[in-house]
């Protein structure tokens, strides 16, 4: 990005990705407590979405307002966590707000895959997650300018989702 676009706008990209690492990380904590002791290896297929599903809608319809509040107060959020040199950030944050709706989801589902003990799945996710990411940037930037490093993580996130959805609807469940 600092050699595509130079180093000002690769700063703006860095304190944009790192509020979405504030937003990751709270989000993360809270799902890890929330659905790590309430899954495991022994509930039937039934069970398990008759405990997930709620979980999953709750935690979405508290992301959406948190996104949205962070979407309207953009210019606020930027110069409390970073400082008003960044304030053009708050222009790219939309598409990077996409990015982390989606997250919370996909973090919801990786948790589920680690406390099923499929961590090689998990692990695959994101790797594969992470080099989408990474080549993702460079072609979006070049197709869509410095808009593209987020639309690359809003896709990334939008995909890992969609994916592990399909990876945890295809487990093996307990007969009960």
């Amino acid at each position: 990005i600092g050699n595509e676009f130079g180093w000002d706008a690769a700063g703006i990209w860095q304190g944009i990705w790192k509020i979405s690492d504030f937003f990751a990380a709270g989000f993360s904590a809270i799902l890890g407590v929330i659905l790590l002791p309430k899954i495991s290896r022994e509930l039937s297929r039934k069970e398990f979405w008759a405990t997930f599903n709620p979980v999953l809608y709750k935690m979405f319809g508290i992301t959406l307002a948190v996104v949205a509040i962070m979407y309207f107060c953009r210019h606020l959020v930027v110069a409390i966590l970073l400082s008003s040199s960044y304030a053009g950030a708050a222009d790219y944050m939309p598409l990077q707000l996409v990015g982390d709706f989606f997250r919370t989801g996909g973090w919801a589902l990786g948790l589920v895959l680690i406390a099923r003990r499929e961590t090689f799945k998990f692990v695959v996710a994101e790797v594969l997650s992470n080099v989408y990411l990474g080549v993702g940037t460079v072609v979006f930037s070049k197709l869509f300018a410095f808009n593209g490093p987020m639309l690359a993580y809003a896709s990334e996130n939008i995909l890992y989702f969609i994916a592990l959805y399909i990876v945890v609807r295809r487990l093996k469940w307990n007969i009960q």
